[in-house]
């Protein structure tokens, strides 16, 4: 997927989710998902591993949001992205996953596509799927789309997570502050209790009140601290400390220690072999002598600490387990009493309530923290994606830029081109108006015809694709007189045929229209380019044209236009993408062509509300099936095999001024108007058109060019429209550019008609007569019919030797001797006589290309 593309999808799925989270954001996204890839459905998931269960967040199925739903992953498709990797299948999901075929069937699924959701730590905790109820080969750009959609949803999925845990905390720290309520609730209540059942009351309670004096207004190390220096204090011990213990470990953290009258540091210790390992079983320990002598492994510390008595209480959480302790040591042996006991308990179940608190506090500070970065990031992206917006917008601008000088350019190049070719078709159509000519000079013209229309529908291929991508392309529904355009269609495939030595043959039911409504030449160009794909991939065998009528109502109808070739075919996997520009599915050698045909055709077909199918099997040929709605506006007349051709007018003559600054189409047009009896004046520039316009004797009529030096045609005709007594001449406007555009601008300058370039005689005497009200007279010729077949050589040996005599004549183009040395060979080899007649036609047609192909073809046959 190109830069510019993924800038577009990650600004239309921003737009979309901008002001989402949670539950609207994944239904938005799967939404998207499924329109950008056109799969029917789409869901988001989250992955617990613990349970190898996934849990929709969100389904979209055939346009619409369904049920989400909880799934095991054991045996599904989606099982495949726990090894964080994507995972499709093109088809037959539903053999290989037995487990979910029942739901596969009943969504119509057959091929899958699925990426994981990945947490900072690259652990899997959900995935995007898309499911598509056709055999479908994922391709890069599906995988990018993916990846861009993924992104998106894992941020989103980490978001949420970090805001259960939040909320997780926030839950657990009032539980913790409830719990220190009851705490304090509870040591009140002891305090009475101690109060009322010791004759020590008095000096308990002042024991408790100091400690609780210092220790009431701090939390986290602040109350461990002062809790150990009170507890020293009122115990008279010269060491206390309250640890934390960590049993995966077999280690106390010493979160607090005061130590003959000034706080220690905070350390670590393993508890193996020491006295304070005696409050795991959950009671207090009490050791009122000689303490070091009990515990060997810790008689150095003790020792050094001139321990000899030791009393712990163990800190013990709501399951019952052993968190931390509390420990007095004195340098006296003491017999340790239940009062002080009752102290330990009442400030251990403090020191608990604290210390979850304090664990509460810190898990909320981690997953703070952990918000913070995720908001970091989620400010870093939208930083991204602004700057990745304004490299979009440069790149539209870029991208605008380019687009309008592509047109001009082949605005240009139209013209340029159109130009001469006007020369080529204008005296081609003259010439088939000379009734000296015989048939096959007739036939020589027809050629020359054939291939300049040809090249015009190459530039016009290159100038529709800009067209339809610029969403300019305008279809124009005239009358088409159906049997004469697929009687030109067939006679121009039938001459490409004829040159690739290939058979056609076109088959047109009988009760086809004789006139529908359409766009004349989207038809014609379809047609040419569906048929010249099929000659030009066919190398054998041959075309066949098919033209039937489909059902009808009052008058509208459906023509199904099918072209079945014999050629190579086309594999299942390209299908896909011969629509596409500049693809070929095909890459064994250079094939001639702008590459553009189908995909034209494709846009052509759709602009009329048509459809488009193909069949293809490799080694044996493809089907192409267009079917297009008509309005039919005359009955069908099979016999209607004649054609009208304009000879002359009736009334007096009438004056037309050509005006051209290019010579050759000045005189062209010129011609084309005096053979049918108008008289011509020329004009090389609308400054002497402007001057026959203001003399004595004006012109009834006015065809003018549009692009000349100087005033152009668009100038002349303003200043016709502002000439007293000049203004109603009608005009003509001629060009070579063929756009919408250049149409507009010409009526707007105050033509009356436009006739694009090459000119055909017919559009223009159209034109002339239409504005000048002539009366045309017209004579019934009998169009040509296809002649000159080709001869099947295929498959025949020639010899050699003659062979490479005839192939090196037909190298220095001498067509006599290749003419005489072809027909001795034809005499003398009568197995290979085919062969040979078909050099003699093509070298009379002087296609040394085509005789050059059949011997090699013959050549080849007899290695």
């Amino acid at each position: 997927m190109g830069e510019l593309e993924a800038l577009k999808l990650l600004r239309a799925l921003d737009e979309g989710v901008a002001a989402k989270t949670g539950t609207p954001f994944f239904e938005h996204l799967v939404g998207s998902l499924a329109s950008t890839l056109g799969a029917r459905t789409a869901f988001v998931s989250e992955i617990d591993t613990e349970t190898y269960q996934a849990r929709a967040l969100a389904y979209w199925h055939d346009g619409a949001l369904g049920e989400v739903f909880e799934y095991s992953l054991s045996g599904t498709p989606c099982e495949c992205v726990l090894d964080n990797q994507i995972a499709a299948f093109p088809r037959n999901i539903q053999e290989m996953f037995p487990k979910d075929r029942d739901w596969f069937v009943r969504i119509g699924a057959h091929s899958f596509l699925a990426i994981p959701l990945c947490d900072e730590k690259a652990r899997v905790t959900g995935h995007l799927a898309v499911l598509d109820s056709r055999e479908r080969d994922w391709s890069e750009v599906d995988f990018e789309i993916l990846r861009i959609f993924s992104r998106r949803a894992g941020a989103e999925l980490e978001r949420r997570e970090h805001q259960k845990r939040l909320e997780a905390s926030n839950l657990a720290l009032q539980k913790a502050n409830a719990q220190l309520r009851q705490e304090i609730t509870q040591r009140l209540a002891t305090e009475a209790q101690l109060a009322s059942s010791t004759a020590r009351s008095e000096h308990t309670a002042e024991l408790i009140r100091v400690i609780n004096s210092g220790i009431t207004s701090k939390s986290g190390s602040e109350f461990f601290r002062e809790l150990v220096r009170s507890l020293a204090a009122a115990l008279e011990a010269h060491v206390v400390f309250v640890a934390q213990i960590d049993m995966t470990r077999y280690e106390a953290d010493v979160l607090a220690i005061w130590r003959q009258g000034e706080f220690g540091e905070p350390h670590r210790f393993n508890l193996s072999a020491t006295p304070c390992e005696s409050v795991l079983d959950g009671q207090i320990a009490a050791f009122p002598r000689q303490v070091a002598q009990l515990f060997p492994a810790a008689r150095p510390t003790l020792e050094q600490l001139g321990t000899q008595s030791f009393v712990a209480i163990p800190i013990v959480d709501d399951n019952a387990a052993v968190i931390g302790h509390i420990a007095v040591q004195d340098r006296r042996e003491r017999d340790w009493s239940d009062t002080e006991f009752g102290i330990l308990r009442l400030f251990a179940n403090r020191a608990c309530a604290e210390l979850k608190r304090h664990g509460h506090e810190m898990h909320l500070a981690e997953t703070n923290t952990q918000l913070q970065h995720a908001n970091a990031a989620l400010r870093r992206e939208v930083a991204t994606r602004l700057e990745m917006e304004q490299k979009l917008e440069k790149a539209s601008r870029a991208a605008d830029a380019a687009n309008q000088a592509k047109s001009q350019f082949l605005a240009h190049m139209s013209h340029e081109l159109r130009t001469p070719l006007n020369g080529i078709l204008g005296y081609a159509q003259l010439l088939q108006r000379d009734d000296g000519l015989n048939p096959d000079q007739l036939h020589s013209v027809s050629v020359i015809e054939h291939s300049g229309e040809h090249l015009l529908t190459l530039i016009n291929d290159l100038l529709d694709l800009a067209k339809i991508e610029a969403g300019r392309l305008d279809l124009q529904s005239t009358a088409i007189d159906l049997p004469q355009l697929l009687r030109h269609v067939v006679d121009l495939a039938a001459v490409r045929a004829r040159q690739a030595g290939i058979a056609f043959t076109s088959h047109l039911e009988p009760d086809l229209p004789v006139q529908v409504r359409g766009d004349e030449r989207a038809l014609r160009q379809i047609l040419l380019n569906l048929l010249g794909n099929a000659v030009k991939f066919t190398k054998a065998g041959g075309v066949e044209f098919r033209v039937t009528r489909q059902g009808s109502a009052e008058n509208l109808c459906q023509l199904c236009f099918e072209i079945r070739d014999t050629g190579r075919g086309i594999a299942g996997s390209d299908l896909g993408r011969i629509f596409e520009p500049f693809e070929r599915a095909d890459g064994q050698g250079r094939i001639e062509g702008s590459g553009l045909g189908l995909a034209i055709t494709h846009r052509l077909v759709k602009e009329l509300d048509g459809r488009i199918t193909v069949a293809s099997e490799v080694g044996k040929g493809s089907t192409f099936s267009v079917t297009l709605p008509f309005e039919a506006e005359v009955q069908s007349d099979p016999h209607r095999r004649t054609e009208q051709r304009i000879t002359g007018y009736a009334g007096p003559r009438r004056h037309v001024l050509v005006v051209d600054d290019d010579e050759a189409t000045c005189h062209l047009v010129a011609r084309m108007l005096a053979e049918v009896g108008f008289e011509v004046q020329q004009a090389a520039n609308a400054t002497d058109a402007l001057r026959v316009v203001d003399g004595a004797h004006p012109p009834d009529l006015i065809a003018t060019d549009l692009g000349m030096a100087g005033l152009s045609g668009l100038d002349l005709a303003r200043h016709v429209r502002e000439s007293p007594g000049r203004r109603d001449i009608p005009i003509i406007a001629i060009s070579a550019s063929a756009s919408v555009f250049s149409r507009e601008q010409a009526l707007a300058a105050g033509c009356n008609d436009f006739v694009s370039k090459p000119l055909r005689a017919d559009e223009l005497l159209s034109a002339v007569g239409r504005l000048l009200s002539v009366t045309w007279q017209t004579v019934e010729v009998r169009p040509a019919e296809p002649r000159d077949a080709p001869v099947l050589t295929r498959g025949l040996v020639a010899d050699q030797a003659r062979a490479s005599e005839l192939y090196d004549l037909a190298m220095k183009g001498d067509v006599r001797e290749l003419l005489a040395r072809a027909a001795e060979a034809s005499a003398n080899d009568p197995a290979a006589a085919p062969v040979y007649q078909e050099v003699q036609r093509l070298a009379r047609h002087f296609d040394f290309k085509g005789v050059r192909r059949v011997l090699d073809q013959a050549r080849e046959s007899s290695a």
